[in-house]
């Protein structure tokens, strides 16, 4: 059975298609048993849900495979048994990125996720696992775009669904996230990355 891992939604949106509200890409339910500290004080706890068997279309072995973007399907899974433990704790423990602000597209990219919750929970799982952390590299791709609200993002959409399930093959894609674009076409897309991209 896998550690806490969180199932995204299960709507597939792209980046490029404005089909999602902020609030649909929350954490859906509430589970008491799983509590992660909220990041601003005085603040009542957050709490996420985790899903212990919903993984994308087709796959069999589910404790092999996880979640890591908004598409669902097997392609777009990331497979767990190529991956060191650290690279396992921290791309379960980015299950629950979320948006800090609404205003993501023009915000500082610290500021625009709940990063204090990642790393908290990435400390919980690592202690779960009698891991002892020790320094690594990974590396974060941040896209800011502004396209147009007048343009047909069908086609936008479609590349970038090819592109994830391309980036996948790497299997050092741990994280893939994306907004839905403000009221001028502005937004933002990030990735995290066991591998310098090319």
């Amino acid at each position: 059975m896998p550690f806490l891992s969180w199932r995204q939604s299960e709507s597939e949106g792209s980046p490029f298609l404005p089909n999602q509200s902020l609030a649909s890409r929350e954490a859906p339910h509430h589970d008491s048993d799983h509590a992660i500290p909220s990041s601003k004080e005085g603040e009542q706890s957050k709490e996420i849900a985790f899903d212990y068997g919903q993984r994308g279309a087709g796959v069999d072995a589910v404790e092999d495979f996880l979640v890591v973007s908004p598409y669902t399907d097997r392609a777009h899974l990331l497979d767990l048994t190529s991956l060191d433990q650290a690279q396992i704790l921290l791309a379960k423990a980015l299950t629950i990125l979320l948006p800090a602000t609404a205003a993501y597209a023009t915000s500082p990219y610290i500021a625009s996720f709940n990063w204090h919750d990642v790393f908290s929970f990435l400390a919980a799982a690592a202690k779960a696992n009698n891991y002892s952390w020790t320094e690594q590299v990974f590396y974060v791709v941040v896209f800011r775009s502004q396209v147009p609200p007048t343009t047909d993002r069908t086609h936008l959409g479609a590349l970038d669904k090819k592109a994830h399930a391309e980036a996948m093959q790497t299997n050092g894609l741990l994280k893939y996230w994306f907004g839905v674009p403000d009221q001028d076409g502005r937004n933002l897309a990030t990735c995290g990355n066991t591998m310098l991209p090319i």
